[in-house]
């Protein structure tokens, strides 16, 4: 995990630098930036919510497997 957030963070900020060192306007390159912190943060958000969609649905799942075990459990007799 540590290595994919550095990886992540290293092909940040190596773009950045190149775009920083490309030979273009301010005005263009300022627009270029913009452009790959939009995409990238698209791309974060929608990983964070497929992720917190399958979480929900295990997190469903498991409430289901536990209210079934309950269910069961008050199904049974206790010896008096």
């Amino acid at each position: 995990m540590k290595f994919a957030i550095g990886l992540i963070f290293g092909a940040l900020i190596g773009s950045a630098v190149a775009l920083m060192f490309a030979p273009r306007s301010g005005e263009d390159l300022r627009a270029d930036i913009k452009s790959q912190v939009d995409d990238q943060s698209a791309r974060v958000q929608e990983q964070w919510q497929q992720k917190f969609q399958r979480m929900q649905k295990r997190i469903d799942s498991m409430s289901g497997e536990i209210q079934a075990i309950e269910d069961q459990s008050l199904e049974v007799e206790l010896p008096a």
